[in-house]
């Protein structure tokens, strides 16, 4: 069963008590992937809607979207400091600098 998306949310919960701590809106299709920088307060979030938004936590900020992909993004990888390795289902990985 599917249903009608017109906007997507992405959740900060404190895992114990299950409330929602912050939303952070702006992807247009399901998120489909997520994972920090290490070492840092910085969440990427890749999407069906093609993108990869980057969040700041401790701030509760939007920072910046990457494109890149014709399709959807599957998965993504901080790999060092400035790098970040997204690989989409349109069979393409991008390497970003940020």
């Amino acid at each position: 069963m599917s249903f009608p998306i017109k906007f997507c949310v992405l959740l900060t919960c404190y895992s114990l008590l299950l409330s929602i701590l912050q939303a952070f809106p702006g992807h247009k299709g399901p998120v489909s992937c997520l994972t920090f920088r290490k070492g840092s307060s910085e969440l990427f979030s890749g999407s069906y809607d093609r993108s990869i938004k980057i969040w700041n936590v401790e701030d509760r900020a939007y920072m910046n979207t990457l494109f890149g992909h014709q399709s959807e993004v599957l998965t993504i990888d901080c790999l060092w400091q400035e790098r970040v390795l997204a690989v989409g289902r349109d069979r393409s990985m991008q390497l970003f600098k940020v």
